[in-house]
């Protein structure tokens, strides 16, 4: 991984604004020690929602961040992303506010808090926690700035805001036209400092750092010749010694193909963790991790999130700095055996270097969702509302022109094969899961052991509780699309874990932004464009 060193020099009296559909944020720095945050509220509506005889009253932002906190009033949260110097912290002020006091008529609607994706929303109620009801604004703190992070090559950090406070005594809702927050340098040990020297980025996340910062300096401009392939990253394979020759093949056309690629044997059962830190450390130009084996081959950290510890290889990827963004990317062939690693290298080196060139296939997008999630999902969406919106606003302007609709009510498991054996390069899924299926249509292990899509390999991103859960006595739904010889897929995305409701939608939305190259959120029906969300989405836990 190559890094460079910022200067903030160059922004100078630099200026960027960022309309937001429903607010803009602004970023200027006139000094060089100095910077300033502006963020103006433009168009936001107070609603009515009845349940079970109780009326609430509720902000209609169409932002995918809330408070969660249960009991207590659910309200908007923006975010923004400043880039800082990379051994510097700074002071931290609301220098300016505007803002107008309401009146309402009936409480806030309250957080029923996390939700996950293996609960029945309707069975849970919404309660006014009665610690709630006191006599001062909700949340505590209009804005705060979090701990530096980095990310890769960048050191920054997140400010959130919420523009709406609520006093539940008073029954106000105090609404922030314009609040103006500051940051200074300071001279303090910095926290999380970037130590790395290096000067140049990888050209695989140079837009995700643009889209991320609001102040994003780039290095400077590369030659305007093609990049060789090792200037997108490097390949760390990391298995053991029973599958070393099956992944020789692997190696050997990453290889051809231009990039550097080194490979690490390690015992039976380890945790490579550690492993991936070392060989970070020793070569920060690294992106790309490559493993070999089942659960008992090779460990990763487990993560509580319900009642089990479950696996979490992307964690691995948080080695640059001391938080939780993820810098390079893990990935696994998982396998029982060396016949089912051999089906998951031949069909990667296929997929690249002999691919089915068939037309039609590539430009069909299949699209499964349940019809749960309303008032609840990613920007209050159902979940095939959310599903279609990828289609209908990321995908049908970009080259894909076939859209195969398996929602619910009326998805079955025999329409998804039929798509599925028809061929389609992508696939999103989004509703609940078991280990074995996506539960919205019943579409399960025997189904994609049956696939006969030949090389017509799809990408799929799944939005469902443990389709991933490897580490599970048996095949789950995602060892079963990769280890399919003849048909199945070329990647999954799927979970180890019970996930929440939204944040994984996000989740699925950035993919599909990255593979089309960028999206503008202004036109999504829902009044929000690429410099608010996308920033959000990168840059908070859900």
């Amino acid at each position: 991984m190559k890094k460079f060193t910022f200067t903030f020099i160059a922004f100078l009296c630099a200026i960027g604004l960022f309309a937001q559909g429903n607010f803009q944020t602004s970023f200027e720095q006139q000094q060089d020690d100095v910077y300033e945050l502006s963020f103006n509220l433009d168009s936001w509506e107070l609603n009515e929602y009845t349940i079970n005889g109780t009326t609430y009253q509720y902000v209609d932002m169409n932002v995918s961040t809330v408070t969660k906190k249960t009991g207590w009033a659910e309200l908007p949260i923006i975010s923004a992303s400043i880039q800082l110097q990379k051994q510097k912290d700074v002071d931290f002020e609301i220098v300016y506010t505007d803002y107008t006091d309401y009146e309402l008529e009936y409480p806030m609607l309250p957080s029923r808090g996390v939700i996950y994706r293996n609960q029945d929303p309707s069975s849970i109620p919404y309660t006014i926690d009665p610690e709630s009801i006191v006599d001062s604004f909700y949340p505590e703190e209009l804005a705060t700035m979090e701990d530096p992070f980095i990310f890769r090559d960048v050191r920054g950090t997140s400010v959130r805001l919420t523009p709406f406070r609520y006093n539940a005594v008073t029954n106000t809702l105090r609404v922030y036209n314009r609040v103006k927050v500051r940051m200074i340098e300071n001279d303090d040990e910095p926290t999380n400092p970037l130590l790395s020297d290096h000067v140049n980025t990888i050209k695989e996340v140079e837009c995700i750092y643009q889209n991320m910062f609001l102040n994003y300096a780039p290095p400077a401009a590369k030659p305007s010749a093609s990049l060789s392939m090792s200037e997108y990253g490097d390949i760390l394979v990391i298995t053991t010694s029973t599958y070393e020759a099956a992944m020789e093949p692997y190696i050997q056309w990453k290889k051809e193909k231009g990039y550097n690629v080194t490979s690490t044997i390690v015992s039976t059962g380890t945790n490579v963790a550690t492993t991936i830190q070392n060989a970070y450390n020793s070569n920060p130009n690294l992106m790309f991790v490559q493993l070999a084996g089942d659960w008992a081959d090779i460990k990763s950290p487990t993560i509580n999130v319900t009642t089990s510890a479950d696996p979490c290889d992307p964690f691995m990827g948080a080695v640059s700095g001391s938080d939780n963004y993820l810098d390079i990317a893990v990935g696994r062939f998982s396998c029982a055996n060396t016949t089912e690693l051999t089906t998951q290298v031949n069909k990667t080196i296929t997929y690249e270097r002999d691919p089915d060139m068939t037309s039609g296939w590539r430009e069909t997008f299949i699209g499964i969702g349940s019809d749960e999630g309303s008032g609840i999902g990613d920007d209050s969406e159902i979940d095939y509302t959310h599903v279609q919106r990828i289609y209908n606003n990321r995908l049908d302007p970009f080259t894909y022109n076939t859209h195969e609709q398996n929602y619910d009510p009326g998805a079955s498991a025999t329409a998804v094969a039929a798509d599925v054996n028809s061929g389609a390069s992508t696939i999103a899924y989004c509703g609940h899961g078991l280990e074995d299926q996506f539960y919205t249509s019943g579409y399960s292990n025997s189904y994609v052991n049956a696939s006969t899509n030949g090389d017509k390999l799809p990408f799929i991103v799944s939005v469902a509780c443990i389709n991933g859960a490897f580490h599970y006595g048996s095949d789950c739904f995602a060892e079963a699309w990769l280890q399919k010889s003849g048909g199945g897929a070329i990647v999954t995305w799927m979970s180890t874990i019970n996930q929440p409701w939204t944040p994984p939608q996000r989740g699925q939305d950035y993919f599909y932004d990255i593979l089309s190259g960028g999206f503008n959120y202004d036109t999504d029906g829902i009044s929000q464009t690429t410099g608010y969300n996308t920033t959000e989405q990168r840059t908070h836990w859900g």
